[in-house]
């Protein structure tokens, strides 16, 4: 018996493809895997810090900056009365306790972060002329702390942190550290669209309950809209997206509850309108 040792083909070992154009396809793989990746573990922190019990995310508030706010009479008293009406009207849970902090700042701006926390400011109620608008603007913001919108949206945020520390530490401990305090907490308390939707429906019914009608909707609606005003194009329209298909859905809501979208507005009491001015 012979034994022979041929000689392997010549290339067998080297691809066709240049290596440039392999490296770009198994990194745009890799890329693709960490991005399902990210946004799978986004979707199971949406649904599991909801669970959260308020308490704790009371503490977790805590924890944080201060939240800037005057107890400046009488605005922010008025504000807490009218909050406190719109969380009763739509079945807020006794163990949630709604905060409201107003800021004198001319931004026009309302928002609503963890522990029953809301801030609005002045520049935002200059504008509004009744307080069915001011109780459409802060029942929209309760229906966010009642359905744990804001321990929700920095669910996902930490997430994305912690996911982009497996692919760069610096990076992600970064993300994260810029959350702790009241400047980034802002920041990552974004809502999706879907859950904006939802506010406005109980706020709405708050509109309902308290005045047998959603006039307050329309009023907050037309202000926010008015493009002749460079001071309403401001943050509470980024986050708060507003356009002609978001009114129209209100209205079909309101026309299915058997809401009426016209009626007579409430005015604001004298003392808060010369506090405001």
């Amino acid at each position: 018996m012979q034994y022979s040792n041929p000689q392997p083909a010549e290339g067998i070992n080297t691809s066709g493809a240049h290596p440039l154009k392999e490296f770009a396809i198994l990194a745009g793989g890799l890329l693709l895997m960490a991005v399902l990746l990210i946004l799978l573990l986004g979707w199971f922190a949406d649904r599991l810090v909801q669970y959260i019990p308020f308490e704790a995310e009371t503490q977790l508030a805590a924890s944080f900056a201060d939240i800037a706010g005057s107890e400046q009479e009488p605005v922010q008293p008025y504000l807490q009365q009218l909050a406190e009406r719109a969380g009763k009207a739509t079945g807020l849970p006794g163990n949630i306790h709604l905060h409201i902090h107003f800021v004198r700042e001319p931004t026009v701006n309302a928002m609503a972060t963890l522990g029953g926390h809301i801030i609005v400011y002045e520049g935002l109620l200059r504008h509004l002329s009744s307080e069915d608008a001011i109780v459409m603007l802060l029942a929209h913001e309760v229906a966010h702390i009642h359905h744990r919108h804001p321990i929700r949206a920095m669910g996902r945020g930490f997430t994305l942190a912690m996911a982009i520390s497996l692919i760069n530490t610096g990076t992600g401990i970064s993300l994260a550290g810029d959350m702790v305090g009241q400047a980034g907490l802002m920041t990552v308390l974004h809502f999706s669209r879907q859950q904006e939707q939802e506010a406005d429906r109980e706020a709405l019914q708050a509109l309902a309950v308290n005045y047998g009608h959603i006039a307050g909707a329309v009023e907050l609606f037309d202000v926010l809209a008015r493009e002749d005003d460079p001071l309403l194009h401001h943050e509470w329209l980024s986050s708060h997206p507003l356009t002609g298909n978001r009114i129209q859905q209100l209205r079909q809501y309101a026309e299915t509850a058997g809401w009426p979208v016209q009626g007579m507005l409430t005015s604001i009491p004298l003392p808060v309108q010369q506090a405001l001015q």
